[in-house]
């Protein structure tokens, strides 16, 4: 079993073009984030034929940060939720479980 602290070596395809990518993480989770990004860079340009590959990058990134932006937002909303939720439980002894 590998060490989680344990540095690997994954090479990866985003674009036409291959990178060596070095992590902590499992090889199968940074083939998986890279296989989001050459998606979403493959989406662009099919959309935006005439984009350099420098634009394209960036709003790939762009993209992606928006998508994470909305989804910690929801996540928030969620837990918030789920708190208060909890707080009015414990504050109303009639809300308890018998």
């Amino acid at each position: 079993m590998r060490n989680k602290n344990e540095l690997v070596k994954v090479t990866v395809n985003i674009f036409g073009e291959e990178y060596t990518i070095k992590g902590t993480e499992e090889p199968e989770y940074i083939e998986r984030l890279a296989e989001i990004v050459d998606n979403q860079m493959q989406e662009l340009h099919q959309k935006n034929p005439s984009l350099g590959i420098s634009r394209l990058a960036i709003l790939t990134a762009l993209n992606l940060a928006d998508q994470m932006g909305k989804l910690q937002e929801e996540y928030d909303r969620l837990s918030n939720q789920r708190k208060k939720r909890k707080d009015e439980k414990s504050l109303n002894p009639d809300n308890r479980i018998k």
